[in-house]
């Protein structure tokens, strides 16, 4: 989530960069300051996050271990995700290998109208925050200022289950 709000944090900054004609600081000038601010971002980052690495890094040996979890993301049941191990043991070769893509395209299908339409809405006795989430999206792509539009790309990724695809694909 981290990452997520600090690309997202880039990306508005370059684009407002290299939008605005006037008054623009120079590049290298530019590009040291914003350094220097995401080096001071990622340095809080680390520190708030390094206690609950440490013990993971101890017992496991990975700083980022989260057990099984991750096998969900590749399986269709419950039943075949819970291996009882403390380990992934699936990946998006072992999907991948057993579905085509019309499956594929509709399991994501189903995973958004799940994570964005369904839970939200049956989760809620009244869904309130559902609605005035869907109302504060709209109003943000009516304001013609950009920041409103990054905030709704950076909720738009933090709601993605991105941790486990990041690990299968060897990126950390």
């Amino acid at each position: 989530m981290a990452a997520a709000a600090l690309a997202v944090l880039a990306l508005s900054d370059l684009i407002a960069q290299f939008a605005s004609r006037q008054n623009r600081p120079h590049f290298l000038a530019f590009t040291a300051k914003y350094t220097l601010i995401y080096l001071c971002a990622g340095l809080i980052f680390i520190g708030v996050a390094a206690p609950s690495w440490i013990p993971r890094l101890i017992y496991y040996g990975d700083p980022f271990h989260h057990g099984y979890l991750e096998n969900y993301m590749w399986v269709d049941t419950y039943k075949e995700g819970h291996v009882g191990e403390s380990y992934a043991t699936y990946t998006w070769r072992d999907y991948f290998a057993h579905h085509r893509v019309r499956a594929m395209v509709s399991r994501v299908v189903h995973g958004f109208r799940n994570v964005y339409f369904h839970i939200p809405i049956r989760m809620e006795r009244v869904p309130l925050l559902f609605l005035f989430s869907i109302g504060g999206a709209w109003i943000a792509f009516q304001i013609p200022t950009s920041e409103c539009r990054f905030l709704c790309l950076f909720l738009v990724l933090q709601m993605q289950p991105s941790g486990g695809l990041f690990r299968n694909f060897g990126w950390k």
